[in-house]
C-alpha cells in the first residue's frame, strides 16, 4: 500500500500492510500530489501525479537496503506539463 501526504513534507510512503509496518518513505515532489498506483504487472513499480507532474517510481535494493527512486516524467522539450491525470 502506498500514501501519500501533502503540504508541507509531500511524502510519498510505502507500507507492508500484511506485516503491519512501514517499508519506505521519500520526499514525492514539491507540489500537491493527487494520485499513487502500483503497476498491475510489477508490483516495484509505482506513479504518482499532481499538479503540473507525473513520477514514475522505482522500488530498488540497494547495497545498503530497499530505495525509493523515482523519475519524472518528460513532454517532448518541457521538463514539467499541464497533464493532471494518467491512465
Amino acid at each position: 500500500m502506498a500514501t501519500v501526504g501533502g503540504d508541507p513534507d509531500f511524502l510519498i510512503t510505502v507500507w507492508e500492510w500484511k506485516q503491519e509496518r512501514l517499508m519506505l518513505k521519500s520526499k514525492a515532489f514539491s507540489q500537491d500530489i493527487y494520485k499513487v498506483s502500483f503497476s498491475q504487472f510489477n508490483q516495484n513499480l509505482l506513479t504518482t501525479s499532481g499538479t503540473g507532474h507525473i513520477r514514475f517510481w522505482k522500488i530498488a535494493e540497494t547495497f545498503t537496503g530497499l530505495k525509493l527512486q523515482g523519475d519524472i516524467a518528460k513532454f517532448g522539450q518541457f521538463e514539467l506539463s499541464d497533464v493532471v491525470s494518467y491512465a
